[in-house]
């Protein structure tokens, strides 16, 4: 009986050593036109938020004791209520977010206890306050 002998052809694979790179920096090119328009909506920006701020500030100036007072009970609480109208308006927009419904779940309970406090300690300022801000009890 004759016996047939299978050979395997071997290739050899040609083993380079790596080569050296040079790293390659992106520079980012933005026209001057692009510059400029981020500018003036960084601008746009700042002007939405000026509004609020000015509100807010005149709130303050109301019932602040003096012209420094930022710490006073009602001034804490007629910010607060500032702020809250402003995230109010926001979810009226954006029902999905969760995370700013939480923020303004915090804000009005930290108004809440503000409030108790005053009307514990000052009751005739706490209704006066109730009036002006158009708070429910």
């Amino acid at each position: 009986m004759a016996q047939k002998i299978i050979t395997k052809k071997t290739t050899s694979k040609k083993i380079t050593p790596p080569q050296k790179t040079t790293p390659k920096t992106a520079t980012i090119k933005k026209p001057a036109a692009k510059k400029a328009a981020i500018i003036v909506d960084k601008k746009v920006k700042d002007e939405k938020k000026q509004p609020s701020l000015d509100k807010e500030e005149s709130l303050a100036n109301k019932y602040a004791r003096s012209e420094e007072d930022t710490g006073s009970t009602e001034v804490q609480i007629a910010g607060l209520t500032q702020r809250i109208e402003e995230l109010t308006k926001h979810l009226k927009k954006h029902r999905g977010d969760n995370d700013s419904r939480r923020g303004l779940l915090l804000l009005v309970s930290r108004r809440r206890r503000l409030l108790n406090y005053l009307l514990k300690t000052d009751p005739e300022k706490y209704q006066q306050l109730i009036i002006d801000l158009k708070l429910k009890k």
